[in-house]
């Protein structure tokens, strides 16, 4: 998105996004993605898939260099 960055939840439930919001209720949240303002008023939408990749997930939390 233009300022902002989510995950994408795509479940049997919807598809969502989780991401921390810089409005009310200021935290994280979790909503339909065809709802959200975060979304809807991006003019720049980029998605990929990190969940797949084997290596970058361990990588990721234990803070590890990616190459």
């Amino acid at each position: 998105m233009d300022h902002h960055i989510g995950f994408i939840l795509y479940n049997k439930g919807g598809i969502y996004i989780i991401h921390s919001s810089g409005r009310f209720p200021f935290c994280v949240v979790k909503e339909r993605i065809r709802f959200s303002r975060s979304v809807l008023f991006s003019r720049v939408k980029a998605i990929g898939n990190l969940s797949e990749d084997r290596t970058l997930i361990p990588k990721w939390l234990f803070r590890q260099r990616v190459y």
